[in-house]
């Protein structure tokens, strides 16, 4: 029973090579089968081209780009029945894969008018054809030898280096004014640690510091404060004989909301920064009333109507890595940084800091 085993065994294995090596054989005989017909079938990696920068991080409230950074209250200082803090949230993200779809017809595209061959391409009536991959990032090319060459020069262009890990430091400061040159403390770059020294000894108080990290391209939020909830509207709600009151219930943020987006220049010594600052704090919640009358009963109840002071600040900015920058400053309300200041007190300056650093691998380092 044993050697009717083994001879079974064996002749299952030597099935199982013979299949092995007639694909071989097939295989061989297809590449051979391309040479001669002076057409190649090669495979390129362009997962780097269609992969878009990461847009959220973990510290971002859900919303779309356009949306996330839009403040549900005015400047006056006076919030609305809409409610909510100060990041406008949406469940709607990016179509992703019809974006990847839009790259790779504009890669073909690229490479069918750019690159000639001697075999014209399946759209001009020859035999040369692209065709994509899009779960696994590849994209399959059959044509000439010159023409695969033609297309490794293009992608040397195309496809994108390794990004760059980044930090984005954000603070709000006061400062003392002195040391800093003659002009505006704003547009202020410390670029040496003489200059960096000077800005450290005017900065009289830090009222807010965020740090981000990501990657270089990315879309960084993040949402720093004390939130608390409010009844921001009562609705009547009414029957035949009884009525009540359906309360909203909304929350506020008291702090800093930074939208950043940091891009290095190909040189990697400056960046370019996309900024969105709102800074806010709920000075005093008003009392509101409604109410609903029927022929049966009367209902009345108070809601609140939160009066907030805040500051926004938007732009786009280059600024040298690793060197402090005022990005932005102005008058704001004492309220707004003081939650204990009297209700007349004199307006306060304030200024936004920005640095930029890169975050070096172990193998840079050294």
């Amino acid at each position: 029973m044993a050697s009717r085993r083994t001879v079974v065994l064996a002749l299952a294995a030597l099935v199982i090579f013979a299949m092995g090596l007639a694909s071989s054989v097939a295989a061989q005989d297809s590449k051979e089968a391309w040479k001669e017909s002076g057409m190649e079938l090669k495979v390129y990696d362009i997962k780097a081209f269609l992969e878009r920068t990461p847009i959220y991080n973990f510290a971002r409230v859900p919303g779309t780009d356009q949306q996330a950074m839009s403040p549900k209250f005015n400047l006056s200082g006076t919030l609305g029945t809409t409610g909510a803090g100060m990041f406008d949230v949406a469940d709607a993200d990016p179509d992703y894969l019809q974006e990847s779809r839009a790259r790779q017809r504009e890669l073909s595209d690229l490479i069918q008018q750019l690159v000639s061959p001697k075999e014209p391409w399946d759209v001009h009536g020859g035999r040369g054809s692209i065709v994509f991959l899009s779960s696994r990032g590849q994209m399959f090319v059959k044509t000439t030898p010159d023409g695969h060459q033609q297309i490794v020069e293009i992608l040397k262009h195309v496809l994108p280096g390794s990004k760059s890990s980044v930090v984005v430091d954000i603070k709000v400061v006061e400062l003392e004014g002195e040391g800093l040159g003659d002009g505006p403390a704003a547009g202020f770059v410390a670029r040496t640690d003489a200059e960096r020294a000077a800005l450290n000894n005017a900065i009289r108080k830090v009222h807010q510091h965020v740090v981000l990290t990501g990657t270089d391209g990315q879309v960084l939020s993040n949402e720093r404060g004390l939130t608390h909830s409010y009844v921001s509207q009562l609705e009547p709600v009414i029957s035949d004989l009884a009525a009540g009151l359906n309360a909203t219930v909304d929350v506020l943020t008291d702090g800093l909301a930074v939208e950043v987006q940091p891009t290095m220049s190909t040189d990697g010594k400056t960046a370019t920064l996309d900024f969105r600052l709102i800074m806010s704090r709920t000075v005093a919640l008003r009392e509101g009333v409604n109410g609903v009358t029927t022929v049966l009963q009367k209902q009345e109840a108070a809601f609140d109507l939160p009066t907030i002071a805040s500051d926004a600040q938007a732009g786009t900015i280059n600024l040298p890595i690793d060197s402090p920058m005022i990005i932005a400053g102005g008058t704001v309300p004492a309220k707004l940084v003081d939650k204990n200041a009297a209700d007349d007190a004199a307006d306060i300056s304030v200024f936004y800091v920005a640095t930029v650093r890169v975050i070096k691998a172990a193998a840079e380092k050294e």
